[in-house]
């Protein structure tokens, strides 16, 4: 769908689906029917809504110093990345590897969707990586830092969990 996670949903309806879910728990089949940007708005709000983003506030600032590192000629280095993914507790790691996954499997139908990995970033950066205390200057200053950041790890995807069985630790 083009513009997906882009396109606002209906705040009513997204609403009502956010009840709906609460109400019927884990069995979402009932939301199949549901218009696809409302059900992406949904998701978003569930992120957006945890206590902590999936990568926890206390790695916001080393995400950061990777991505001020790099330049167009030199990326991030794959071992920076993978150190900040070893330190998400254990179930961030699962849940940001699947969401991570999925936004780059999106990205490969950009052609249709217009979903390129930094707007996928865009959509998802306040959600999934945010400062514990945020000021509008240091949004504007921070904020396409981290975008920029999480457009690389969707689109380096298979590069930066190829090792996901020894980045997962024991519970």
């Amino acid at each position: 769908t083009e513009g997906i996670f882009r396109i606002p949903g209906n705040s009513r309806e997204i609403e009502t689906l956010k009840a709906l879910v609460e109400n019927e728990g884990p069995d979402l089949t009932s939301i199949t029917s549901s218009n696809i940007h409302n059900v992406a708005g949904l998701f978003k709000e569930y992120l957006r809504e945890l206590p902590q983003p999936l990568i926890p506030f206390d790695l916001y600032e080393e995400c950061l110093e990777v991505q001020r590192k790099s330049t167009p000629d030199k990326p991030p280095v794959t071992q920076s990345i993978q150190s900040i993914l070893k330190k998400l507790p254990p179930m961030n790691l699962r849940v940001i590897t699947q969401l991570m996954q999925f936004l780059n499997n999106v990205s490969t139908y950009s052609d249709k969707n217009r979903m390129v990995p930094k707007n996928l970033a865009v959509c998802f950066g306040p959600d999934v990586l945010r400062a514990r205390e945020e000021t509008l200057t240091s949004v504007m200053k921070d904020m396409p830092v981290a975008i920029d950041f999480l457009a690389i790890v969707i689109t380096n995807f298979e590069h930066y969990f190829s090792l996901q069985g020894s980045l997962m630790r024991s519970e």
